[in-house]
């Protein structure tokens, strides 16, 4: 599961659309939606901003 869907999930869990994760994360709503269709390369922070709105903690590994 990539990004954006894990992302999505997420959103349906909480019934959240795209502008709801943006006020509550602080990330643009053209970050998130840029962020759930795969678009371009997310800042760590921004990232970090969206695991914690979600009470998730943002492992990243290198296999």
């Amino acid at each position: 599961m990539d990004i954006g869907e894990r992302i999505k999930k997420l959103m349906k869990e909480k019934d959240w659309n795209q502008n709801d994760l943006a006020e509550n994360s602080g990330v643009s709503i053209t970050q998130i939606n840029r962020l759930i269709n795969g678009v371009g390369y997310p800042s760590l922070r921004t990232l970090e901003k969206v695991a914690k709105v979600f009470g998730k903690e943002l492992v990243i590994k290198f296999v």
